[in-house]
């Protein structure tokens, strides 16, 4: 009367599973590289946002001094 230990999984059970285990692991490798290219993305989103937010401010700057030198012009004809 020999009897098998309830840990020991049936021989075809585990070749059912091998796959499984090996599809599971493929997808996992996936997940992590696409939340690797997300979390670069939004980095890079970030990045381009600063640059633009930068490029505005100076043609901010640029129109505030043609806008001061027009206002001193009108000031100038004004006075003559």
């Amino acid at each position: 009367m020999s009897k098998e230990p309830s840990y020991q999984i049936d021989s075809d059970y585990s070749e059912e599973a091998q796959p499984n285990l090996e599809q599971m692991a493929k997808e996992l490798k996936s997940l992590k590289l696409w939340q690797k290219q997300e979390s670069i993305l939004k980095e890079k989103e970030r990045v381009e946002r600063e640059q633009y937010l930068e490029t505005l401010e100076e043609e901010l700057r640029v129109l505030a001094q043609k806008q001061e030198k027009v206002q001193e012009e009108i000031k100038k004809s004004r006075s003559r």
